[in-house]
């Protein structure tokens, strides 16, 4: 039972990884032409939304992992979704 309790963690933090690095990288493009106001409005609501549901999913899958590949994951996840969290409301200042 730990063991699939494991990957379900790994799963989940891996996904949470990928989905948060793309969300980091749709923050970072409107900062390369300013003038596209209705992305960063876009962004700049929806960004911080998508970013805490990530993050509490990468709580989820943390509370899951029990060996250490699978914690490394899911902090990873976490750290990327407090990342896109903190460039998506920063866009509010451009």
């Amino acid at each position: 039972m730990e063991e699939r309790r494991d990957s379900r963690g790994l799963v989940l933090g891996s996904v949470v990884c990928g989905l948060a690095a793309l969300g980091l990288v749709i923050t970072l493009m409107p900062r390369t032409d300013p003038q596209q106001w209705g992305a960063i409005i876009v962004v700049g609501v929806l960004g911080p939304i998508g970013g805490i549901i990530l993050a509490s999913l990468a709580g989820m899958a943390l509370r899951r992992a029990a060996e250490k590949p699978a914690r490394v994951v899911a902090r990873v996840g976490l750290g990327l979704s407090i990342a896109g969290i903190i460039s998506a409301l920063s866009l509010w200042t451009l």
